[in-house]
């Protein structure tokens, strides 16, 4: 299974556990905690992806997103929104992340 298939499966189980909410829009407490668990699985597999992108250079000035700027440095520190920004990046830079 490569990443990109592990986070849309994490997704779905996400989705699923959503579709358990109560009539007043409130969760039972193990499918919220299954929703944060899987929330962070998720943001952890992006946050590999990016440090596999990363070691495979040994400088920044390497990297492909260097001319913009090496966005990936900081992926240890970046939530969920910015590592989708730094693999958009990545992907449109031609490297594959698996």
């Amino acid at each position: 299974m490569t990443k990109t298939q592990i986070i849309h499966q994490l997704e779905t189980l996400i989705e699923d556990a959503e579709s358990h909410r109560n009539s007043d829009g409130t969760l039972d407490d193990v499918f919220q905690k299954d929703i944060e668990a899987l929330r962070f699985a998720v943001v952890e597999v992006k946050r590999r992806s990016v440090s596999l992108f990363c070691s495979r250079f040994q400088k920044c000035r390497d990297c492909p997103l260097a001319h913009v700027r090496c966005e990936c440095c900081c992926y240890d520190i970046a939530d969920e929104n910015e590592l989708d920004t730094i693999l958009k990046a990545i992907k449109d830079s031609g490297e594959a992340v698996e």
